[in-house]
């Protein structure tokens, strides 16, 4: 987790000791979900015959359960895991509160998909577009801010990578060179997973074109993260949804080990040499739970190196049709839990499908009906659906624009750069 915002839950307190397995259990003992919580208000279910859109709103919502059942054992140990739940799955949305999650209401996804959502309003600000320096604007006024309308007051604990990055004075600016900057200031060893956990949403926008996914997916990621390895992790997770979407055969075995052949030689085009033997060992994967535990996700000072969470998504794109299950094994690994979710979701779901996904879970989740308006607004924007929204989620940026054009009624000068910028 390179940023935590705060939607905060004030109430029970923290506990948590030793412990870790990465034992299988049985987690479908699921309720019955009485109500339409799990869906969205203005889609009717028919959508989900479409196998495209299934697999979109799989990628966008796997990415934020991931993240919120990862939550509940961010920045613990194998061995504290076993000791707060023995051989038991961890329970979602009633994990045990401790210190640093319980700043979340239950069920809530953090920073990761905050971030993944942010670029999403960029997509749809630009009509389709991205740009960093929109991107950049953004994500500074989030750290800011948060997402005031959820009850935020800021987006917090940001890692060394993003901070060094955000707070420099050209960051505005020029959010590339500012990256660098900070990637030299670091010693050219900072790698860390704050910029794959939120690009998932680039594997989605102009999915037919790869040349097109890999260019958007450089652009976001490096607002941020310079270090190649970085990049060639995003680019490995975007294109292989993207080839998911474009209707890649992933249900045979062969199949699915060639998207994932093809999804580390997009990634090697953006790597150093020397980390090439390391970035294939990481991503080829398979669904044994050796190829798990081999990344050591709960590895003290590596907890949030971007090969591990990468890795950790390939593994789950190998994984059953069982999100319960699979999210259960992975969150029991520990360590950066919340961010390995979020991308382990974001390839399952892209895999699988939103239909797929725990319904109970999904109605839990205290903001995704703010979410669900956003995410219309963008299947319409892609031209997958044509909703007449009763009420239009727009962003931050979108708001404050119209009150500009309010104020003044004017058009800015030429030689005026838009409030964004």
């Amino acid at each position: 987790m390179e940023g935590e915002q705060a939607r905060q839950e004030h109430g029970q307190g923290c506990q948590g000791e030793e412990v870790a397995t990465g034992s299988t259990v049985n987690v479908n003992d699921a309720p019955v979900v009485e109500d339409d919580k799990w869906w969205f208000a203005e889609l009717d279910k028919s959508v989900l015959n479409d196998k495209l859109i299934d697999k979109i709103l799989g990628c966008i919502y796997g990415n934020c359960l991931g993240d919120a059942v990862g939550l509940a054992t961010e920045f613990l140990n194998k061995k504290q895991i076993e000791g707060l739940y023995g051989d038991a799955a961890v329970p979602f949305p009633d994990y045990k509160l401790n210190a640093h999650n319980r700043r979340w209401k239950r069920g809530d996804w953090t920073d990761d998909s905050d971030q993944m959502i942010l670029i999403m309003e960029t997509i749809l600000e630009l009509n389709g577009s991205v740009d960093e320096h929109r991107y950049a604007a953004k994500l500074k006024r989030w750290i800011n801010n948060g997402f005031p309308e959820l009850g935020d007051f800021a987006g917090m604990g940001l890692g060394a990578t993003t901070a060094q990055v955000v707070f420099n004075e050209i960051f505005l600016r020029d959010p590339h060179t500012a990256a660098e900057a900070a990637w030299i200031k670091l010693n050219r060893n900072a790698a860390p997973n704050g910029a794959v956990m939120r690009t998932s949403i680039l594997g989605v926008l102009n999915y037919d074109n790869l040349d097109q996914v890999i260019a958007n997916t450089i652009r976001i990621a490096k607002v941020t993260h310079f270090d190649t390895r970085c990049l060639a992790s995003c680019v490995a997770a975007t294109t292989a949804i993207a080839m998911m979407l474009q209707g890649h055969d992933v249900e045979s075995e062969e199949g699915l080990q060639q998207l994932i052949d093809q999804a580390i030689a997009h990634g090697l085009k953006h790597l150093e040499a020397e980390h090439v033997d390391e970035f294939k060992r990481h991503i080829k994967r398979d669904a044994s739970m050796q190829s798990l535990l081999s990344l050591e996700l709960d590895e003290g000072s590596k907890i949030g190196y971007t090969f591990k969470c990468v890795g950790s998504g390939f593994w789950a794109l190998c994984a059953s049709n069982d999100f319960k299950h699979m999210i259960n094994l992975l969150v029991r690994e520990g360590g950066d839990a919340d961010t390995n979710g979020a991308v382990c979701g974001a390839l399952w779901g892209a895999r699988y499908g939103y239909s797929a996904l725990p319904k109970d879970w999904l109605a839990v989740m205290p903001n995704k009906a703010w979410l669900d308006r956003k995410v219309v607004r963008f299947l319409n924007l892609l031209g997958l659906t044509h909703v007449e929204q009763a009420v239009v989620e727009k962003s931050y940026e979108e708001r404050a624009e119209e009150a500009d054009t309010d104020d003044d009624d004017a058009t800015q000068p030429d030689d005026k750069e838009p409030h964004w910028v």
